[in-house]
C-alpha cells in the first residue's frame, strides 16, 4: 500500500509541475533521483516468490558468494559478464537485494538516456521513467529474465550510439550485451535501421515478409539449414510453451504502427523527427526478428525487446498534442497498470 501511495504522490506532483510549467532543472534532478531510488528499490527488495526466476537468481547469487571467479565461470551456463557482475557484488559481501536494485537502476538509467536522446528534453526523460515503471513488460523483463534485463540496458546504449552515427561504439555495446544474454546480438539492427537507404517503408516490407514466413511456418527449416544449432537447447519445451505464429502477439505488435499513422504529420524539430523515424524503424526490425524465431520455445524473449520500446511512442503522442490534460491522462492509465502489477506481486 505504501508503494502505491508513494507512486500516486509522485504522479500528482509531476502532473502539477507539468501543467503549471513550474518545473526547473533543480526540480527535475531531484525528481529523477527520487524516481531512480524508488523504482529501483521496489524491484530490488521484492519477495523471492515474485517472478518465476527470482528465487533461482537469488540461489545463484548465494552460491557464487562462496566461489572464486574462475570457479564462478565454470558454475552454471550463464554468460561470463553476468557471472562476473554477480561475483563482484557477492565478493564485496553485498546481499542479492542490492544486486537486484543495481540491475533495476541500470535499466532505468538507460531508458532515461534514450528518452532524453529521442526528445532532447530531460523533462520527457523523467516522464519516461514514470511510464516504464508502470509498463508490465518492464517488470516481466527485470524480474523473470534478469540477465536479459541487463543485456537490454546495453542494447539501449547501443541504440543511442547508432542514432548518433557512432557505429563502432554501437557494436561494442552490442558485444557487451551478448555477454549478459545472447539475445543482445539483435541490437546490431540499430546500425542497419540508421542507414539512409533503410526507409520506414523498407523496414515495414521486411516486417511483412517475416510475418509471412512465420504464418507459413518456413523459418525453422531455413534456420536449421543455415547451421544455427542453438535452438537445440530448447528442445523438449514445445509441450509447455506456445510456439508458431501467434495472433495475439501480432495484434499487440501492430499498435505502434497504428500510433505512427496518428504521428505521421506531426510538427517536430528536424533532429527529434529524425530520431523518431529511427525509433520506428528499430521497433519494426526488432519485432520482425521475433517472427523469424516464433517456432522456438521462449521466443517471446525476442519480442519483448521491441515491446519495451512502446512507451517511447507514448512520449511522442504527448509531444504532438502538447496538452496538460493529455500529459496527465496517459500517466493515469499507466498508474493503473502500476497498481495491477503491484497487487500482482
Amino acid at each position: 500500500m505504501i508503494n502505491i501511495t508513494v507512486f500516486f504522490s509522485m504522479v500528482c506532483l509531476f502532473a502539477h509541475a507539468s501543467t503549471k510549467k513550474r518545473y526547473n532543472k533543480t526540480y527535475l534532478r531531484i525528481f529523477v533521483l527520487i524516481s531512480f531510488l524508488f523504482f529501483s528499490y521496489l524491484l530490488g527488495v521484492r519477495d523471492l516468490t515474485i517472478g518465476t526466476d527470482t528465487e533461482r537468481y537469488a540461489r545463484y547469487y548465494l552460491s557464487v558468494s562462496e566461489l572464486s571467479f574462475s570457479e564462478t565461470l565454470d558454475f552454471g551456463r550463464f554468460e561470463p559478464l553476468f557471472s562476473l557482475s554477480v561475483w563482484l557484488f557477492s565478493s564485496l559481501g553485498l546481499n542479492y537485494e542490492l544486486y537486484f536494485t543495481a540491475v533495476a537502476a541500470f535499466v532505468l538509467y538507460t531508458i532515461y538516456k534514450v528518452a532524453v536522446f529521442l526528445t532532447n528534453s530531460k523533462f520527457y526523460g523523467l516522464l519516461a521513467l514514470v511510464l516504464f515503471a508502470s509498463w508490465p513488460f518492464y517488470y516481466s523483463l527485470s524480474i523473470n529474465v534478469q540477465r536479459q534485463a541487463i543485456a537490454f540496458g546495453f542494447m539501449m546504449l547501443s541504440f543511442i550510439a547508432a542514432g548518433r552515427n557512432n557505429n563502432f561504439l554501437s557494436v561494442i555495446f552490442t558485444l557487451i550485451s551478448t555477454q549478459f544474454h545472447i539475445v543482445g546480438i539483435i541490437s546490431l539492427i540499430f546500425v542497419v535501421a540508421n542507414k539512409g537507404c533503410m526507409t520506414v517503408s523498407r523496414t515495414f516490407l521486411v516486417w511483412v515478409l517475416c510475418v509471412l514466413v512465420s504464418v507459413l511456418d518456413l523459418s525453422k527449416n531455413l534456420i536449421l539449414s543455415s547451421g544455427y544449432n542453438r535452438i537445440n537447447i530448447y528442445e523438449g519445451f514445445e509441450s509447455v510453451y506456445r510456439t508458431g505464429f501467434r495472433l495475439d502477439f501480432f495484434l499487440f505488435s501492430v499498435i505502434p504502427l497504428v500510433v505512427h499513422l496518428a504521428l505521421k504529420k506531426q510538427s517536430l524539430q528536424f533532429c527529434v523527427k529524425s530520431r523518431y523515424a529511427f525509433l520506428l524503424k528499430s521497433y519494426i526490425l526488432l519485432n520482425a526478428i521475433y517472427f523469424i524465431f516464433a517456432f522456438m520455445p521462449y521466443s517471446d524473449r525476442y519480442i519483448i525487446n521491441s515491446w519495451m520500446l512502446i512507451p517511447f511512442f507514448v512520449l511522442f503522442i504527448i509531444i504532438k498534442y502538447n496538452s496538460s490534460i493529455l500529459i496527465f491522462l496517459p500517466m493515469s492509465v499507466f498508474a493503473s497498470l502500476f497498481i495491477v502489477n503491484s497487487l500482482g506481486f
